[in-house]
């Protein structure tokens, strides 16, 4: 999963940005011109997500971050995939790492995660555990970005990415697993 995060992260810092990358992995640019972002994030999603065993829960996280993070972006061009700057880039860095996460706490707790009362008690318990998991992989992120996560290459911030998730399970572990 944080092969394809670093992949899709990359291709935002790269010389001709996403746009370019995407035109490279065969997506018609000219048929996302006036597409919404809705639109684009699935392209987008789709373009860096891999064809393995892992596919859906690649491709979830990517939308989930990309959606979360270019949403509220008003500096983000859907046309011509401009206005991407830093703080964007670690917000969606984040966003991945923090949905990745969110989805192995899940996975591994299985059923028994699910032992609310009502609908709205089990709202809350998954609301109380992303804010726990977002502050951790803020803790976990911030050393990276004081280091320049921006300028990390593919394979660098994919290792830099399993570290945070690292850190964070273990933390979730420590206290709460």
């Amino acid at each position: 999963m944080m092969a394809a995060g670093a992949s899709a992260f990359t291709a935002f810092n790269s010389p001709g940005g996403i746009g370019a990358v995407l035109a490279s992995v065969g997506v018609d640019l000219a048929s996302l011109r006036g597409a919404d972002l809705n639109t684009v994030i699935e392209a987008i999603a789709r373009a860096f997500t891999p064809d393995n065993a892992d596919d859906a829960k690649i491709e979830e996280a990517l939308r989930a971050a990309l959606d979360e993070v270019l949403r509220d972006d008003p500096d983000f061009n859907v046309e011509t995939f401009q206005g991407f700057d830093d703080d964007t880039y670690v917000n969606l860095v984040a966003a991945f790492i923090e949905s990745c996460v969110l989805q192995q706490i899940l996975s591994e707790a299985g059923p028994g995660w699910d032992r609310a009362d009502d609908a709205v008690q089990q709202q809350a318990r998954e609301n109380a555990l992303r804010e726990t998991i977002r502050a951790e992989v803020g803790h976990h992120l911030q050393p990276l970005v004081n280091r320049g996560i921006t300028s990390m290459s593919r394979d660098q911030l994919t290792m830099a990415q399993v570290a945070i998730v690292a850190g964070v399970l273990r933390s979730w572990e420590a206290n709460d697993g």
